[in-house]
This record gives structure tokens, C-alpha cells and sequence, in this order.
């Protein structure tokens, strides 16, 4: 067990070695995180305290002993229950390597889709409690952390999960996708309401029923997510802050700086820090 943080100061670790995986250790005792979605797997495990975790449209309660499992994508936010003092472990997983071992427990094309978003299982809390302890330890064997990694992903797919076939995204509304685009290709611009709708030949209050209904968030919203998760990535390979804030189309770097915070409980500085710059 690591030493007790310091409320709202998480920790973060990545391994060079292992490709789309991220560690995040958090201790808060109040509200802190608004709705938001990942572009990757959150895999949540909670060590002391009781949140309250909002997940497709309703509430929960969590705690500890407890995991979380969002796939990407999905609309939730995680806080404290009252004066609480909640502490958990948050790996972020990149689709690419979940799909990857979906596809070695189950075939060709199989993808992860969790039986619950929340779940207790000892054997699969080990696992991710040692693949923790690993990943922390960077003195430690590369061969090992990559073993442990494997061990707790497949032990969560096998005990917890199904994979499934891969679900085909142009379910969705072609205005919905065609707006996504739109947002995703003019990140660093300010996307006004009627400008999506006109792209879409709805009229703004169709569009937006259509567009929260299919992603949880309104555009504006949805667009704040896309950014911070491109400053993510941009941090991680070491740009610097006043560049990732003017990439990303926010204002100035102290806009950016508490959106940052507000979807990922840290500053861009100790984001950036985390990853050895």
C-alpha cells in the first residue's frame, strides 16, 4: 500500500515498455469530476471510501473492495459520497490492446463488453493490485510488469466480461457521425450549435436532441472532451503546455489549465511531470 496522498494530488505511470496503458492513483474528499467520457477503457479500482459513480443515465454506489469498468466512449463521472475519503486506482487501457486480447480469448473480431459497470472479484482485484505494484516499481523486470498486465486483462475479460462481436458504428445517426467528424477535424475551432446543425440539415433543437441522445454530452460539451483527451496525448510525448493549450483551441493556458484539472484531477504541469518531462 502506498503512502496516504495528499487530497486532489494523483499520481501517474507509464511504462515505455508497455504501449496504451496508464496508472493514475487519486485520493479525494469532495466533488470533483463534471459527466465526461474516455477515448480509452477505464478500469477503476477503489481501496477506501464510497463514491457515488453515474453510468448510462443513472446512479450508483461503490466502494471499496469494488471495481469499476467503463468502455470508451461512455458518459460517467465518479465522486466522492458525502465527506468520504475516497482513494482509488485507475488504469487507462487503449482500445487497441483490449481488442487485441479480447481477440486471444475469443477469436478474430471479438470485442470486451463488461456484464457490469460494477463488480466485485477478489482474483481479478489481485491481479490489478499486482500489475500496480509492478508498474510503480520501475526498477522492477519489463518482462514482468508485461505478464502482469496480460494476467489482469485477461483474468478481467474471462471472469467479468464477454466478448463479442465488433459493433458496427454506422448504427448511429449519419448526422451524428457526420457532426463527430466535423468536431473531431476542427478541434482547435469553436463549433457553434447552428453551425453543426446547418452542416446536418436539422434544425439546431432536432440536432441537439439526436446528437445528446446518441453521446451522452452535448456538442459544446463533447468537443471539451475531444480536447482534453488530444492534450492527453500531446503531453504525454512532451509538448509544452502553452503549445498543447493552443493546439486544442482553448483560450489561454489558465483556461486550459482548469479544464485540464476538472476532467483529469491533475494540472497539465503534473500530468506533463508524470511522464518524465
Amino acid at each position: 500500500m502506498d503512502k496516504q496522498l495528499p487530497a486532489g494530488m494523483p499520481r501517474f505511470w507509464r511504462d515505455p515498455a508497455i504501449a496504451g496503458v496508464e496508472l493514475r492513483l487519486s485520493s479525494y474528499d469532495r466533488r470533483t469530476f463534471p459527466k465526461h467520457s474516455h477515448d480509452n477503457y477505464a478500469i477503476g479500482l477503489v481501496e477506501t471510501g464510497e463514491s457515488t459513480f453515474f453510468f448510462r443515465g443513472g446512479s450508483h454506489r461503490i466502494g471499496a473492495g469494488q471495481l469499476a469498468l467503463i468502455p470508451p466512449g461512455e458518459v460517467h463521472c465518479c465522486n466522492p459520497a458525502g465527506d468520504s475519503n475516497w482513494r482509488y486506482r485507475m488504469w487507462h487501457i487503449a482500445p487497441g490492446l483490449m481488442h487485441g486480447i479480447a481477440e486471444e480469448v475469443a477469436g478474430t473480431g471479438a470485442r470486451p463488453c463488461f456484464r457490469s459497470p460494477i463488480a466485485d472479484d477478489h482474483i481479478v482485484w489481485g491481479h490489478l493490485l499486482h500489475f500496480s505494484s509492478l508498474l510503480q516499481n520501475s526498477s522492477g523486470n519489463a518482462g514482468d510488469r508485461e505478464e502482469a498486465m496480460y494476467a489482469s486483462l485477461s483474468a478481467l475479460l474471462i471472469r467479468l466480461g464477454e466478448c463479442r462481436p465488433r459493433t458496427d458504428t454506422a448504427r448511429q445517426p449519419a448526422a451524428v457521425r457526420l457532426a463527430e467528424e466535423y468536431l473531431r477535424t476542427n478541434i482547435e475551432e469553436t463549433v457553434t450549435l447552428e453551425t453543426l446543425a446547418n452542416l446536418t440539415g436539422l434544425s439546431p433543437w432536432h440536432f441537439l436532441r439526436l446528437f445528446k441522445a446518441a453521446k451522452g454530452l452535448p456538442p459544446h460539451a463533447f468537443q471539451t472532451q475531444l480536447r482534453i483527451n488530444l492534450a492527453r496525448q500531446l503531453l504525454r510525448e512532451g509538448d509544452e503546455i502553452a503549445d498543447v493549450a493552443y493546439r486544442t483551441g482553448f483560450s489561454d493556458q489558465c483556461h486550459f489549465s482548469r479544464k485540464f484539472r476538472q476532467f483529469t484531477g491533475a494540472t497539465p504541469g503534473q500530468y506533463r511531470a508524470a511522464q518524465g518531462f
